[in-house]
């Protein structure tokens, strides 16, 4: 990782560099990155377009501030997405072999259509407002702490699910799945 302050464009990267984490308040444009990059954490501060992300890249951590779309740029490797604060745009463009999608906005409103069947894990932010009923069958373990809606469907695999504890729907989650674990945040 970078200094905290690292706030300079970068050098030419090692070809062979897996690994990195952008500095607290990096916000210059990232250009071209490494062939070999595993993981690419951005800064707080980032907010700027991403350049098509290496066929290598499993893990993408997104800063406080990014909000520009995901379209064509995602490569199929992707496993793990975490999506920050300010994102809200269009996830129609989510890799098939994503496992962990986690959308940790306060603004985050969009239809959740069309998500990759083998994702396992789905975390939604505070401002989620649209339905759940048409997840992948694949989720194992749901987030929904902040949700407020009923929900109508539940993924066939879905074994854990964490709500707040005064989720009005609870006894309506143990009807639609009775082997559910239901985790009170």
């Amino acid at each position: 990782c970078l200094s905290f302050d690292f706030n300079h464009p970068l050098p030419k990267l090692p070809i062979t560099l897996e690994h990195l984490c952008l500095s607290f308040e990096y916000n210059y444009l990232l250009q071209e990155l490494p062939p070999a990059l595993k993981y690419l954490k951005l800064s707080y501060e980032y907010n700027h377009p991403l350049p098509v992300l290496p066929i290598t890249l499993t893990e993408l951590i997104l800063g406080y501030w990014y909000n520009h779309p995901l379209t064509d740029i995602l490569p199929p490797t992707l496993i793990l997405l975490v999506l920050s604060n300010s994102f809200n745009q269009s996830l129609d463009c989510l890799p098939q072999g994503l496992l962990y999608l986690n959308i940790n906005s306060e603004i985050y409103n969009q239809p959740l259509i069309n998500l990759p069947n083998t994702l396992q894990l789905l975390f939604v932010g505070k401002a989620y407002n649209e339905t759940l009923d048409m997840l992948p069958d694949s989720i194992k373990t749901l987030d929904i702490r902040y949700y407020e809606k009923k929900i109508n469907k539940l993924p066939q695999n879905l074994k854990f699910i964490t709500i707040k504890k005064d989720y009005k729907y609870k006894d309506d989650l143990l009807l639609l799945k009775h082997d559910l674990c239901i985790i009170n945040y």
